[in-house]
């Protein structure tokens, strides 16, 4: 029976290299498809890409992917678990699978560890698709159960904020529905802080209600989660208060002061109290038209406001893409 690492890649009709890195056929690697075993991903129930398929087949896989020494199997066949690249894998074998006169192999490197430290690996090993928070906060939680610290893992997925980690671990305690809605983006990672108080059974009935009042953003589903905690109907976002700065709030007040005279005051006063209430539709249709315009002026503001620190979110997301891919 073959003992190195060498004379297995040979078994297994691999090809093996000085620098111990091997080309073999995917049919050679076993891809993780048991949710109890440390090294189950759920990407490998994915959809396949089809153009990751055509992109193999024109220029094949230059990715190097990542596998464990398992020993092997009943019938003394060498089992390597994927450790990293079960993507890749499995595109190669669908490639095969329909061009069997064109078969490609895979690169691949063999790393060693116990199943905290592959998992480890895992977290911190690149990949060419994007994972959503479900595939990060499933290893994650899995390193935690083997023994890695929070500290490790933050290291391993480059996260600096503790807040971060405590939402990505806190995504396992949450309905199906809302971890669907997360991991498409219909509401962002920060709303989890929102649903932690809410029971599991009750988050998906309650999260319709918030998607149905048109809330989107971190402080509207906030607000809309806490009108049905109140045992109201959440109000439609676009009705909802909006927070100003104080610098908002000084110009409103030098308008109140500039176009108010003593006759005005009781019906300036009353369109203040709408707007402090958050009807800004019943402002905007009975309050005096000066305030109106500068209610309209300050809307404006807000909106370049908020649109820079969009464009200042995407591009660091887009960084982070860039550093993940590289």
């Amino acid at each position: 029976m073959a003992k190195s690492i060498s004379d297995k890649i040979n078994q297994a009709g691999g090809e093996s290299s000085r620098l111990n890195a091997f080309n073999a056929y995917p049919e050679t690697f076993t891809v993780v498809a048991d949710k109890a075993h440390p090294l189950y991903d759920p990407r490998v129930e994915w959809p396949l890409d089809e153009d990751v398929i055509a992109d193999f087949h024109a220029n094949g896989v230059h990715t190097t992917i990542k596998v464990s020494d398992n020993g092997y199997d009943a019938k003394g066949c060498p089992i390597f678990p994927v450790v990293e690249g079960r993507r890749r894998v499995l595109h190669a074998l669908e490639h095969n699978r329909r061009y069997p006169k064109a078969k490609i192999k895979v690169k691949f490197n063999v790393v060693h560890g116990d199943d905290a430290d592959l998992v480890l690996f895992a977290l911190s090993g690149n990949t060419r698709e994007a994972e959503n928070i479900g595939s990060i906060a499933w290893k994650a939680r899995t390193a935690i159960k083997l023994g890695k610290s929070e500290a490790e893992i933050m290291v391993a997925l480059r996260i600096k904020s503790k807040p971060t980690m405590d939402r990505i671990l806190a995504y396992m305690d949450l309905s199906k529905a809302v971890q669907t809605a997360v991991d498409k983006g219909t509401i962002p990672l920060l709303a989890i802080d929102s649903f932690k108080d809410v029971p599991r059974e009750e988050q998906g009935a309650k999260l319709a209600e918030v998607q149905a009042s048109g809330a989107t953003k971190v402080h509207e589903i906030k607000d809309a989660l806490q009108d049905l905690k109140n045992g109201k109907t959440p109000r439609p976002a676009n009705d909802r208060k909006k927070s100003w700065n104080q610098k908002q709030v000084r110009i409103f007040e030098e308008v109140l002061l500039e176009t108010c005279n003593e006759t005005r005051v009781r019906d300036a006063a009353l369109a203040m109290c709408m707007l402090f209430r958050g009807d800004t539709r019943a402002f905007k249709q009975s309050g005096p038209p000066e305030l109106v315009v500068a209610l309209e002026m300050m809307d404006k503001d807000g909106e370049k406001r908020r649109k820079k620190i969009r464009d200042r979110r995407a591009k660091r997301a887009e960084k982070d893409a860039k550093g993940a891919a590289e």
